[in-house]
């Protein structure tokens, strides 16, 4: 008979602040604009970044050590070979631009601390209450995507996204490898899929203005500009 797992020590606060930082992401992105935005997402990190450290969290547990990149490339490399060689195909010429591969580094450090806060706050905090099982998963790519409502495309992807990240943190916990994974992944999906629905993966209210600049760009230039 399978050991059931109960709550971790301290659980209660983990979903609480799961929970607290996921309202707060709705919330900028719901209510606020312009500076109030950015002073937001700034402490947002801060506050996140605090409440790591109060849990006592390293390096290796937040899955940010080269060797954990190294074994979960070497884990998934076919994945990320046939991401590659599909981003290759539907690319074509375009990822030879420099300013195409500027972008692409820009994109992969997004990707990269969407993970970190994702995998790191709230999928931990579900785990810490429900314990490392399916149901865990779900209620966390639940939350991945609700964060993304209303695009219809990004919406079912980061429900299937999350849910799966989640499953690869438990069985390699490498933030660097689930960003370029998520990267690869994204571009796929706003290339195959039509505009007049992906809205440049806009969220929130901006997913109803009508216009053709992509959402993580407008993001990522006003961060590294």
């Amino acid at each position: 008979m399978r050991r059931r797992l109960g709550p971790a020590p301290g659980a209660n606060r983990w979903i609480i602040e799961a929970l607290a930082l996921t309202g707060v992401v709705l919330f900028t992105i719901w209510c606020l604009h312009g500076l109030w935005l950015l002073s937001a997402a700034a402490a947002i990190v801060i506050a996140s970044l605090g409440i790591l450290w109060s849990h006592g969290e390293t390096p290796h547990s937040l899955g940010l050590t080269f060797p954990q990149f190294a074994s979960a490339v070497g884990t998934w490399k076919w994945w990320l070979a046939a991401a590659l060689f599909a981003t290759a195909i539907l690319g074509g010429r375009q990822l030879l631009s420099i300013n195409t591969v500027i972008r692409g580094g820009k994109y992969l450090v997004w990707c990269c601390f969407q993970q970190f806060l994702y995998q790191n706050i709230v999928y931990k905090g579900v785990r810490a209450k429900y314990g490392p099982r399916a149901l865990t998963r779900r209620v966390s790519g639940v939350i991945f995507a609700i964060i993304h409502l209303p695009n219809p495309i990004l919406v079912p992807a980061t429900l299937i996204w999350g849910t799966f990240s989640s499953r690869l943190f438990e069985q390699q916990r490498s933030i660097f490898a689930l960003g370029l994974l998520q990267m690869l992944l994204s571009n796929l999906l706003l290339w195959i899929t039509p505009i007049q629905y992906h809205h440049g993966f806009r969220i929130g209210p901006s997913y109803f203005v009508n216009s053709t600049v992509l959402i993580i760009d407008f993001f990522i230039n006003m961060i590294f500009p």
